[in-house]
Formats: C-alpha cells, sequence, structure tokens
C-alpha cells in the first residue's frame, strides 16, 4: 500500500526528524566550567566575551544543549617594567596572563570536541585604589572568551561547524 504524500510528510514530523537549520537555531548555550582559579571575575567576563562575540557572528545563543564550557585555569600576575622609587623597587605596569580553553557537549557526556589552552596576555598601567586589579581581570576575561570563541567558531573545521 502507499502512502499519500501528505501522510508520509506527517510521519516523518511526528518521528522526531529535525533538519541542521532546525537544530543549528535551537541555540548554544555559554556556560562556565567549574573554577580552577580563584579568579571569578574573569571567569564571569570569558563566558560574556564568548557569548557576545558568538552572538555578533550570527550564532544563536540558547540554553541546554549544545553546551560550550569556557574554563578558565591559570592566571598569572607579573611585573612589567621595575624602577627605583626613593630607594624601593616599584612596578610601572603590571601583565595579566590568563589560561583557559573551550570544550564542546552536543549532549551530556556527548563531547564535540574542545580547544586546548589558549593563553592571552595584557598589559596595564595600575592606578591608585584598589578597584583598577578586577577591571583588569574582566577586560582580560572578555579577551579570552573572545579568543576561545574565535576558535571554537572559526574558519572551515570549526568545533561548532561539525556539529551541523
Amino acid at each position: 500500500m502507499r502512502l499519500p504524500r501528505r501522510g508520509f510528510l506527517l510521519v516523518l514530523s511526528g518521528c522526531g526528524f529535525r533538519s541542521a537549520r532546525e537544530a543549528r537555531g535551537s541555540g548554544v548555550a555559554v556556560v562556565g566550567a567549574p573554577a580552577q582559579t580563584v579568579e571569578v571575575a574573569l571567569l564571569e567576563a570569558a563566558v560574556a566575551g564568548a557569548r557576545s562575540w558568538l552572538a555578533e557572528h550570527g550564532v544563536s545563543l540558547g540554553e541546554g544543549y549544545p553546551r560550550l564550557w569556557i574554563e578558565v585555569f591559570e592566571v598569572e600576575e607579573r611585573s612589567a617594567g621595575v624602577v627605583l622609587v626613593g630607594g624601593e623597587p616599584r612596578a610601572q605596569g603590571v601583565r595579566l596572563e590568563a589560561t583557559g580553553r573551550a570544550f564542546l557537549e552536543r549532549a551530556p557526556g556527548e563531547p564535540a570536541g574542545e580547544t586546548g589552552a589558549l593563553r592571552v596576555t595584557e598589559g596595564i598601567e595600575p592606578v591608585g585604589g584598589r578597584g583598577w586589579r578586577e577591571l583588569a581581570l574582566r577586560g582580560l576575561g572578555w579577551k579570552l572568551g573572545e579568543a576561545l570563541a574565535k576558535w571554537v567558531w572559526g574558519e572551515g573545521d570549526s568545533l561548532l561547524g561539525r556539529m551541523w
């Protein structure tokens, strides 16, 4: 017995089939992995930076899966130039470095790939007060998040591109 075309389409739509275009439109959730560092502000900024970059480049954002995890696992602060002031050494600037990675899951426990470790650096000149460090860490985190998102979305053989 041959089904009419309409009946066949109803069967397909009722079986859970979704086209690649529909799956792509469901959106990618961008979340922070459990913190490996005490710099929570940096992780929050990295997640926001990744979301922003992906949205600017036409990637639908959503909740659930697929899920892009952002992980920050190392932050270093180094002096960038030392001068003597009244016989005491003083840093003229600070170089902040953050290392992180992004990994993508299609569904819980179903990995699609990861970026590997990526390091970004930001040179800053400290200003008076205590707030400069947190602002600098947020800027560095945003920069790391954008860099990870670029690596994930990328050109050609990207992690997100392999999913669709």
